[in-house]
């Protein structure tokens, strides 16, 4: 007894519809869906997997972040220092490591004082605390002096010894935001053309344990 009434109401409704209505019910009458699915997908974003993992923690990830022309930045700005015999040329020298240490995060900035034919000298150290083994260190170093026939005019050291003190800033730079296991220290020693004088009396400053 209901099927009458039914039709009767479907009747009613396709008959009052307003002719201006648009109908969707097939695909090419529709112009506008495309562009507004566009404005609200997010699919493109919203998927993108796992992030990627921890350079830090991965087996010789680290050399990635090793920039060669960084390096090459740091030769020629030491060798343009002109010498770093002289206490204000190594001065100079220092002067420029710690700028770059500077730059890091991590790295714990400190001088080691000394005195050496009746001067006063410095060592640069920076370290890096270990997350696990903290008491137990790996050191690397370099020193900043140089010589030559004529070390007090000109004395570049291009590979005695700026290019290792360019390779230990880079070990620092990599270092940096990655926690090692153990602790780290980088030194950078004066007077090292002088019969090691400068990475003597650091070890003669360190404790005995």
């Amino acid at each position: 007894t209901t099927a009458p009434d039914v039709a009767d109401v479907v009747d009613r409704v396709d008959t009052t519809a307003p002719e201006d209505v648009a109908d969707t019910s097939t695909a090419p009458e529709t112009t506008d869906v495309a562009p507004r699915l566009d404005i609200v997908d997010t699919a493109d974003t919203s998927d993108e997997g796992p992030p990627p993992p921890d350079p830090c923690l991965l087996e010789g990830d680290l050399l990635a972040h090793v920039d060669q022309a960084r390096m090459l930045t740091d030769l020629e700005a030491l060798i343009g220092l002109g010498e770093r015999a002289t206490p204000e040329g190594q001065a100079a020298a220092l002067d420029y490591v710690r700028a770059q240490l500077e730059l890091l995060d991590d790295a714990v900035i400190t001088e080691h004082a000394y005195s050496w034919a009746g001067k006063q000298w410095t060592n640069l150290e920076a370290t890096f605390a270990g997350a696990g083994q903290a008491d137990t260190w790996v050191l690397a170093g370099a020193h900043v002096d140089a010589t030559s026939e004529t070390p007090t005019i000109f004395s570049p050291g291009a590979d005695d010894d700026a290019s290792g003190v360019a390779a230990v800033l880079e070990i620092a730079r990599a270092l940096d935001g990655c926690a090692p296991e153990r602790s780290v220290r980088l030194l950078f020693f004066t007077n090292g053309e002088g019969g090691v004088v400068g990475s003597e009396a650091y070890v003669t400053h360190l404790p005995d344990d």
